[in-house]
C-alpha cells in the first residue's frame, strides 16, 4: 500500500486543493487509469466477490497478462 495514503486524506473535490490533490486527479483521469478503473469496478460489482482484495488481485494479474499478450502478439 502506498505510504502516500492515509484514511483521514479528504479526497473529494470539496476537499482541499494542495499540490498532492491536484496530482493524483490528474492521474486518476488519464483515460487509461479510468478505463481500467470502470472495468474492474465493473467487474467486481457484477461478480460480488466473497473476497474482493482477492478478486481485484487476481483480475490485475489478468489484465498484465492480457496486455503482455497483446504486445508479444504485436512484435
Amino acid at each position: 500500500m502506498s505510504n502516500v495514503y492515509s484514511d483521514t486524506r479528504v479526497l473529494f473535490a470539496a476537499g482541499p486543493q494542495t499540490p498532492l490533490y491536484k496530482s493524483m486527479q490528474e492521474y486518476a483521469n488519464k483515460p487509461d487509469v479510468q478505463e481500467l478503473l470502470q472495468k474492474l469496478t465493473a467487474d467486481m460489482v457484477c461478480e460480488k466477490p466473497e473476497d474482493p482484495l482477492g478478486f481485484m488481485e487476481l483480475w490485475v494479474k489478468k489484465a498484465k497478462e492480457q496486455r503482455s499478450n497483446r504486445h508479444n502478439q504485436a512484435t
